[in-house]
């Protein structure tokens, strides 16, 4: 397996990338699927968020193959400030977000400002902030896993990973569709709440395939990547179809769908097959996108805010060289912020 120079894992890297990017995409396309359905506005929307959708999972999938590694050194104090700093994290930027677009843009309209919101601001955090809440849960779980996420017990893995896509992806998004057409499919919903597998729920399953994924080969590399690419065709075309003949926002790109896993499962496996033996001078973009990754996640959603705020040459350009721009300014100008900030040492630790 090759590392580049700083010791890091060049497909894994490649990866946080692309998850930067993804994340980035989805945020400036997000608001363009919420109305107009089946408009030329929509229909980029729609394609740009579910090409995009990957970010969080990938996210998820490379801290699962890094923190469940045999050969990751994990201990209870290490757990411990790992859990810290994203709290810290949280805490910091969740009060940045709250001073500029709970306090300062209100009152600078002539707003009123209530006490109670503000709290209720802070505490949930600017709306893409939710991913701290969720990675801190798997933090916390860690050192269960790692009792038996291993090779010795791959033949338990493999069952729960069979099992978390049947009862946590697969029947939960074959009965939201299908209450659209029928409401008798509700009685389904009953009956998997009853099973009450909440263990094999959430991002459980993407944090546990990271590690799967990145210490065993896919057999059949071709039909997983058949099934990626059908994945996203029937999202972009079902969210279309659903949207349009209900007149209301209806996305199939939800991180918990069945075609989402097969896109991010799709994805991880290119990259790793393509650069897992990469041997060349590892890219400059590449390095100081990975690097700079968490301040990224952090501030771009504040750029976006700002430019569908204000941005009045934006409102009135083509959407899709909308969307481009916000991409790049979100992305170039994040990065330069957090490279900036991170010679601060006080908020160094906020951002890398």
């Amino acid at each position: 397996m090759v590392k580049n120079g700083s010791n890091r894992i060049y497909y894994l890297d490649i990866l946080r990338v692309m998850a930067c990017i993804a994340v980035i995409v989805t945020h400036a396309s997000f608001s363009y699927v919420m109305a107009d359905f089946g408009s030329f506005n929509f229909i980029v929307g729609n394609i740009a968020d579910s090409l995009s959708r990957i970010g969080v999972p990938l996210f998820v999938m490379i801290s699962g193959s890094l923190l469940l590694d045999k050969d990751y050194v994990n201990n209870n104090q290490k757990q411990l400030n790992r859990i810290i700093k994203m709290i810290l994290f949280f805490l910091f930027w969740s009060s940045i977000y709250l001073l500029l677009f709970d306090v300062y843009l209100p009152l600078k309209q002539g707003d009123s400002i209530s006490i109670s919101k503000l709290i209720n601001s802070f505490i949930i955090g600017h709306y893409h902030l939710w991913y701290i809440y969720m990675i801190v849960g798997l933090y916390l779980i860690v050192p269960l896993l790692r009792l038996w996420v291993n090779y010795k017990n791959i033949t338990y893995i493999k069952y729960f990973i069979l099992l978390a896509f049947t009862f946590a992806f697969f029947i939960p998004q074959v009965i939201n569709i299908g209450m659209y057409f029928s409401d008798k499919i509700g009685t389904f919903q009953i009956v998997l709440n009853y099973t009450n597998l909440s263990y094999v729920g959430g991002y459980t399953l993407y944090f546990i395939l990271g590690w799967y994924l990145r210490n065993y080969e896919i057999k059949y590399k071709h039909l997983l990547y058949f099934f990626g690419i059908l994945s996203i065709i029937f999202e972009i075309f079902m969210t279309h179809f659903l949207s349009v003949t209900f007149n209301q926002p209806i996305q199939l790109y939800d991180n918990l769908s069945v075609n989402v896993l097969f896109q991010s499962v799709m994805v991880f496996v290119f990259v790793k097959s393509k650069y897992q033996n990469y041997d060349k001078r590892e890219s400059y973009f590449i390095r100081t996108i990975s690097k700079y990754s968490l301040g990224i996640y952090a501030i771009h959603a504040g750029i976006i805010d700002l430019i569908m705020r204000y941005c009045d040459f934006c409102k009135k350009i083509n959407v899709i060289f909308t969307i481009v721009f916000v991409i790049l300014s979100a992305l170039l100008g994040s990065l330069l912020i957090s490279m900036i900030m991170s010679k601060v040492k006080p908020i160094k630790k906020y951002l890398l």
